[in-house]
Order: structure tokens, then sequence, then C-alpha cells
């Protein structure tokens, strides 16, 4: 299946979308210099801008972790939803200022707190995870029963990424 990716990644004329789909479903191959060198090339073009940082932080490679926090302010709305992905799965401490005043945005709000409860400083350990749950709650001033749900689901992929056992929905056997 990746050979056949790659084909039709090195296709000249495949079209901006389609390229923008594919290195999205190739993340997970980023450690391919071939693949990140495509990510970066689509990155600048306008228009894959939004899929290639899209890709960036789904392959979570740290070539990418300085793409995002620039974007977080960007005119087009998938652009910063990207950014927004992006900061939380990089952990990128230094902007969650900018993350917190996204709450206020109800087309981001959702993004951002997921980001956010990736993003915030912790322990990353089961015990800790109820704490930050309550700290992410306080400073949404407030979470509804969907973006509890949002953030308890970010905050077991947290530990999941980090090798322990999600607290909130258990693994299935």
């Amino acid at each position: 299946v990746v050979d056949a990716m790659l084909r039709a990644l090195r296709n000249p004329e495949l079209a901006v979308e389609e390229r923008g789909g594919l290195l999205v479903g190739m993340a997970p191959e980023a450690d391919r210099a071939e693949v990140r060198q495509a990510i970066v090339d689509l990155y600048a073009m306008p228009e894959g801008r939004a899929k290639a940082l899209e890709a960036m932080w789904r392959s979570v490679h740290p070539a990418f972790r300085d793409y995002f926090a620039k974007h977080l302010s960007d005119s087009d709305p998938e652009i910063r939803r990207a950014a927004i992905w992006g900061v939380g799965y990089y952990g990128i401490r230094s902007e969650l200022d900018k993350l917190r005043e996204l709450f206020n945005d109800e087309d981001l709000r959702s993004d951002a707190l997921f980001a956010y409860s990736l993003a915030i400083p912790g322990d990353i350990s089961r015990a800790r995870m109820k704490g930050l749950l309550a700290r992410i709650e306080k400073d949404a001033q407030g979470l509804s029963e969907m973006e509890e749900d949002l953030v308890k689901i970010a905050l077991d992929e947290r530990l999941m990424l980090a090798g322990k056992e999600p607290v909130f929905q258990p693994l299935e056997d």
C-alpha cells in the first residue's frame, strides 16, 4: 500500500487536493525524507497549506514542530484549525494563552479544548488526569457534557501517546 502511495505522490500531475489527502494518509510515513519533503512542498502552496499542516500534526514528526504557532491567527479557518491541533499534539506550551483565547471562538472552541488538553503542563500519569480535567474545566470557564467527553478523550490520548493505559475510556480487548 505504501509503495502505491509513494508512486502516486511522485506523479507531478497529481492535483493539490489529491496530494493533500494522500499526504494526510501518509503522515505515519514521515520518517521517510521523501514524504517529509512532499509535506513541506505542499505547505509552500497556499492552497495546500491546511492539508500540509494536518499531515504534519498527524505525523508528530519533530521536524514539523515549529510550523504551527505562526498560524494560530491565520485568516483561513482550516489552516487555523490544523495549527491548533499541531500545538496540541506537539505540546507547544508557549501557545497555551492563544489556545485559551480560542475558547471564546465557538467555531474553534472544541478544537482548542482538545489541543489544550494535550498541551497543558502536568504529570502524564493516570492518577493526575482527573486533576487536569478539573483544571481544564476551570480554565475553560465550564464545560458542556460533550466538551467534557472531548477533554477526557484528549487526556486519554495523552496517556496513550506516553505508552500508558487510558483512564476515562478503558481499552477494549
